[in-house]
């Protein structure tokens, strides 16, 4: 979720289609997720972020989320969630991925595994 100008929210279904549509979809995740790391380094809180199969397979994408964790020390305070949907293919790139996230203290929702599994 995003604030515009006035303090209101605005879920992700409101743009991100809109993001598919125009090819844009890499650049406004990459920069949602930076946001949310970002407000990681500067508060205690814990937050969720949905990646889909389309975040996992960008290769630049993830290199860049798994550094940013290690070297901000913000596993422990981040939960990430794997979107189901009919695109799945490669169920050893998503195994790859969870593994890797458990290495970095991550929790993934037991829905999203029994998904995969």
């Amino acid at each position: 979720e995003i604030e515009d100008g006035e303090e209101k929210l605005i879920l992700p279904k409101n743009f991100l289609d809109v993001a598919l549509e125009s090819k844009q979809y890499d650049l406004v995740s990459t920069m949602m997720v930076n946001k949310v790391l970002d407000f990681l380094k500067t508060n205690k809180h814990t937050i969720s972020i949905n990646l889909t199969y389309s975040d996992i397979g960008n290769k630049v994408f993830m290199r860049n989320l798994y550094s940013r964790i290690t070297q901000e020390k913000i596993g422990d305070r981040l939960i990430i969630e794997i979107t189901e949907n009919e695109n799945m293919q490669d169920y050893q790139l998503l195994k790859n991925s969870i593994e890797k996230f458990r290495q970095m203290a991550q929790e993934l929702p037991l829905m999203t595994l029994e998904a995969l599994f």
